[in-house]
């Protein structure tokens, strides 16, 4: 005899489930348990005619022939008191089984909820979860998330639903864990933690002590954490807390026998959005989950590879990540082999999860890049911004994808919901992906968006002024709405806002529409700057940011300079610039000009720590000048705009927000050799060789993600100065090699410790000229003082977008 608790999970319709990356409010997960309802109850032998189903016939569905009922009708009866309540919990069952609707399940429940018994009410519950849930999978994501938030909110609003939660409840006590598991996999579908929320903490101390009727699995235990994590409950409580350490043990403790792919993905997926970084946890997670990586489906992958992103220590990602890539290039167990069976919503989990940690497998990148465009019907706005960020963040050399997710993003503009077009635009200014038809689409979409504001107008703005595209209408509605009564929103937001108002004047007579909306904007943000400054310690690399979005504007009302704001701002940059100058003189910086050591050596190290301890990223233009000016870097006399030409290319690298641009002259000068470059565009590209430094060391800043800093055009064009300078004292003979460098900076062999000519490259003689796109950085403006030092007799002129005139510097 068994208890009519005692019921297993049958298969799910789908194990697997997705999950949003950070940021994004979680999609719920598509796991589905059935109950089979069919089980014989206490006090009938299993092996019953009444054992055959019912449920459509006595539901009142697919009755064909009434001898079928009246067999069932004549076994209950022979079966006593024990089958007639058998009879009326399987004609109860069958009802609730043949709903196909919430309004039908809810229609069944007002006549029949006084029959249910505490597992006919589970089964209740678990069918309200299953049918709210059930929505068009072809509509947009975002119509998706609305139908279901507003189906679950019709079946909490019912009034059988508290009726039926206080039956569940009441039955809390004899259900054994597969039970447990489906109410609280409701109660997390169906949104309802202020109902469930006794129902979920009993689960978690039953699941924790493991105690109770019946035994714990794989899937019930899963289950539990995941009712959490889907409804990201406050998981301070000391229930939640023993349910985490109990679960933790487990996973220590049992192989990848008993933790199949579907509830192990479940529980890292949990532990994630619960954001448990239990480093020991992922460690042991990792080795489990490549025991059994090809049975892993692609969303069970993806969302394992997400969890992992999330909350695992950078070692147990090097162990799994590269595994995983290689998992879904070679496919698993699914008919589909490959990136074939993977939608586009598992294909974008996985990319910005691999993005997230700087994990670059640039064979599966290739071929995503090349599986997407079969996929286009697929692509809702969220996989677009987040397939567009990964690839943008890992520097991918595929650039077609960018074609194929433009083409698509015009297509269905209207579905993206304001995060969304927000992040895609930045993603493709971020990556230098000039599509004018997105961008007038996007401005077009933005401006008739009045809850448009905060971070989401600020990254719109920013990503305009860095692609250099103009359109009045957006800049109108953006000064509209800084100077409503939005303003310029948080801090963080008026620090992105300022960039775009530091870059208005590359846009010709640009204003935010108009002249006093323009002024009204920059003075509100130096009133936020000065709040900041005045109500505590403010980041140091705030100052330059400011600076520059005001500087502009000077000339229209000067009075603002004598605000306190400006007078402060002032202040602070001068004194950077004067510790920056101080500098100069330390043992350290002196050490890095004399170094005859290989680099990477503690004194590079030394050098590198003390610019990052600055914290800044830069000086502004106006002060970046006056620092280099007290070096001896001249001006440069001609005026060359290099705007036009760079914004004639489309797909080029050094367009985006780590990308600068820079044309050069040079010629040098030694032994009575010459080598000249007449001139040559540069971008801060990715090159595919090593280039010769020249002993000049660069600097990852202190706000930087990836070290970067030596692909900036300017530093490349030092370089390759110092490296053909170094040629002709090296090798007086070899012109042709001084003359390579110059032109590609191709290095080969070991390099050249800076300190082996310090006495004779002071005698190099030249020029070299850059004309930059962007102010220098703080870590080309340190290399310009090692070069200036190393090299005095070659005159190094300079010129930026947005310096300021030589009037203004008196």
């Amino acid at each position: 005899m068994v208890s009519y608790y005692s019921i297993p999970f049958a298969a799910s319709k789908a194990e697997d489930f997705d999950a949003d990356p950070p940021g994004h409010k979680p999609n719920s997960n598509r796991f589905y348990v059935d109950i089979n309802e069919g089980l014989p109850a206490a006090g009938l032998p299993s092996n019953q005619t009444s054992a055959v189903s019912y449920y459509g016939s006595l539901g009142g569905r697919g009755l064909k022939r009434a001898g079928i009922a009246l067999s069932a009708a004549d076994a209950a009866v022979r079966g006593g008191q024990a089958g007639l309540q058998f009879l009326q919990r399987r004609q109860a069952l069958g009802s609730l089984n043949a709903a196909r609707s919430v309004e039908e399940l809810q229609s069944v429940l007002n006549v029949r909820l006084s029959e249910l018994d505490g597992f006919s009410c589970t089964v209740a519950l678990h069918r309200l979860a299953r049918l709210s849930h059930d929505v068009d999978k072809g509509a947009a994501q975002r119509t998706q998330r609305q139908w279901r938030d507003a189906l679950a909110a019709k079946v909490r609003s019912h009034p059988s639903w508290p009726i039926l939660m206080q039956s569940v409840a009441a039955s809390l006590h004899e259900a054994e864990p597969r039970q447990l598991a489906n109410m609280a996999w409701a109660v997390a579908r169906l949104r309802a933690e202020g109902d469930g929320q006794h129902l979920l903490h009993s689960a978690a101390i039953r699941c924790a002590e493991r105690t109770g009727p019946g035994s714990w699995d794989a899937m019930s235990t899963s289950l539990i954490p995941w009712s959490f994590a889907t409804l990201t409950a406050d998981i301070r409580g000391k229930e939640v807390q023993e349910l985490v350490r109990s679960v933790g043990r487990l996973v220590h403790e049992e192989g990848s026998t008993f933790w199949t792919p579907g509830d192990l993905s479940r529980v890292a997926w949990s532990w994630a959005k619960l954001t448990q970084k239990d480093d020991t946890f992922f460690r042991r997670c990792s080795c489990l989950v490549i025991a059994r990586l090809p049975e892993y489906t692609p969303s069970q992958l993806a969302q394992t590879i997400w969890a992992f992103a999330t909350a695992a220590p950078s070692d147990a990602c090097t162990h799994l990540l590269p595994k995983a890539a290689a998992a879904m290039l070679e496919g698993g167990d699914s008919d589909l082999r490959g990136l074939h069976a993977y939608t586009p919503q598992h294909l974008a989990m996985a990319v910005w999860s691999f993005a997230a940690v700087l994990y670059r497998p640039e064979e599966l990148l290739k071929q995503i890049g090349e599986a997407v465009p079969y996929k286009l019907e697929k692509l809702n706005p969220q996989d677009i911004s987040t397939t567009a960020w990964a690839f943008t963040t890992l520097l991918a050399k595929d650039r077609t994808i960018y074609d194929v997710l433009a083409a698509t993003s015009i297509r269905t503009i209207h579905d993206f919901n304001n995060q969304d077009l927000s992040n895609t635009v930045w993603a493709f200014a971020s990556a230098g992906e000039y599509h004018a038809d997105l961008l007038e689409a996007i401005a077009a979409e933005t401006c008739q968006r009045p809850d448009f504001h905060g971070q989401h107008l600020a990254m719109v703005a920013w990503a305009f002024i860095t692609l250099r595209h103009r359109h009045d209408q957006l800049l109108y509605f953006i000064g509209e709405m800084t100077n409503g009564s939005k303003g310029l929103g948080t801090w963080s937001n008026a620090k992105l806002l300022a960039f775009t108002f530091a870059g208005l004047p590359r846009l010709g007579d640009a204003l935010l529409g108009t002249e006093k909306w323009t002024l009204g904007a920059m003075q509100r943000l130096l009133d936020h700057f000065h709040a900041q400054f005045k109500n505590g310690p403010v980041d140091a690399d705030d100052a330059w940011v400011v600076h520059d979005a005001v500087l502009p504007w000077l000339e229209l009302d000067s009075r603002m300079t004598q605000t306190v704001g400006w007078q402060a701002l002032t202040r602070m940059l001068s004194e950077q610039r004067e510790a920056l100058t101080g500098f100069l003189g330390s043992e350290e910086f002196q050490a890095i000009l004399a170094s005859e050591k290989p680099r990477e050596t503690s004194i590079i190290r030394r050098y590198q720590e003390s610019v990052q301890a600055f914290r800044i990223r830069g000086l502004g233009s106006e002060h970046s000048w006056r620092f280099l000016s007290r070096l001896g870097v001249l001006r440069s006399t001609e005026k060359l705009v290099i705007g036009s030409e760079i914004r004639c290319l489309k797909h080029m690298d050094g367009r985006g927000e780590r990308q600068n641009w820079c044309y050069f002259r040079s010629s040098v000068s030694a032994n009575g050799l010459l080598v000249r470059e007449p001139g040559r565009l540069l971008n801060s590209t990715v090159v595919k060789y090593r280039e010769d430094c020249a002993g000049l060391v660069h600097v990852k800043l202190h706000h930087d993600r990836v070290d970067h800093r030596a692909w900036d055009a300017e530093f490349r064009a030092m370089a390759r100065t110092a490296a053909a300078a170094r040629a002709l004292l090296g090798d007086p003979d070899d012109v042709q090699q001084a003359q390579e460098l110059l032109a590609n900076g191709a290095r080969t062999g070991d390099e050249i410790p800076c300190g082996s000519f310090q006495g004779d490259e002071a005698q190099v003689e030249g020029l070299l000229e850059l004309f930059m796109t962007e102010v220098p950085c703080l870590s080309c403006m340190c290399a310009m003082a090692q070069f200036r030092r190393r090299f005095p007799r070659i005159t190094l002129r300079v010129l930026w977008d947005g310096l300021p005139p030589e009037a203004h510097f008196g």
